[in-house]
């Protein structure tokens, strides 16, 4: 079975001709993962899955790790997977993977962006702000009507940069959420997500929520907050961390 947000029964909207998949290359093995059974679809699946995270395979952090199993199941299904990445590592700002590679049927684009690292709120702020734009921009340049972009959440607040590509492509859009910034921000204490800039964001996120096709949350206790934040109910979908994956990954 697909992931459900890729299942007729979850979006009839979404289903299209298949088409023909990326060509696989054999796995890089700095990472030795659980090998998955992915039955060919017997559905009409999307034209194509694009992903946006800033970590992925052979990256160890945990979003890259869900993302690289969910990704790697879906391109063996016939699906045709991109992913959009940086190319650094979570623990090494200054890594510099390959800019774009095959690996197992997924396309992966890895983009420039800067390296301060995470030593540092203002550092960080500039990695994100430039991995927003270089992104977009990504996304942008082999996009086509009728895809599926699906955003998670590193960095913070990405789903806003991936409305305003999914409105200027024609995509399907799909918010993958591990937390719910700024909320998370702000319960840490962070000085520069209160007040009218907090706000700001808030406004910001939500109109993401709204203009997406899907919301992914990993709980109730999730869905809970995004419903009293005016989503509506038939746009989220509750899975689990675990319940992304077909197997856990071993690094």
């Amino acid at each position: 079975m697909l992931w459900p947000p890729f299942s007729r029964e979850a979006r009839t909207a979404w289903e299209f001709p298949a088409e023909a998949s990326a060509e696989p290359a054999s796995r890089h093995e700095k990472w030795e993962r659980s090998e998955v059974e992915a039955p060919a679809p017997t559905r009409s699946a999307p034209r194509q899955v694009i992903f946006m995270n800033r970590f992925f395979f052979p990256d160890h952090s945990a979003t890259s790790q869900i993302l690289t199993d969910l990704a790697f199941h879906l391109a063996g299904g016939e699906i045709d997977v991109r992913v959009v990445a940086s190319q650094q590592r979570y623990d090494d700002p200054n890594a510099h993977l390959p800019e774009a590679e095959s690996i197992d049927g997924v396309a992966i684009h890895r983009i420039s962006t800067t390296r301060f690292g995470r030593s540092a709120l203002i550092g960080r702020g500039f990695d994100y702000l430039s991995f927003y734009s270089s992104a977009f921009r990504s996304v942008l340049a082999w996009a086509k009507p009728g895809d599926v972009l699906v955003a998670k959440t590193d960095p913070p607040l990405l789903s806003v940069a991936a409305m305003h590509a999914a409105k200027r492509r024609g995509l399907h859009l799909v918010n993958w959420l591990q937390d719910l910034y700024p909320e998370v921000a702000a319960a840490l204490g962070v000085p520069v997500v209160k007040g009218p800039l907090g706000r700001g964001l808030l406004q910001l996120r939500d109109a993401s929520l709204r203009a997406a096709d899907v919301n992914v949350v990993v709980g109730e206790r999730m869905a809970e907050i995004v419903r009293k934040r005016g989503i509506a109910p038939e746009r989220i979908r509750v899975i689990p961390r675990t319940g992304a994956m077909t197997k856990r990954s071993s690094p």
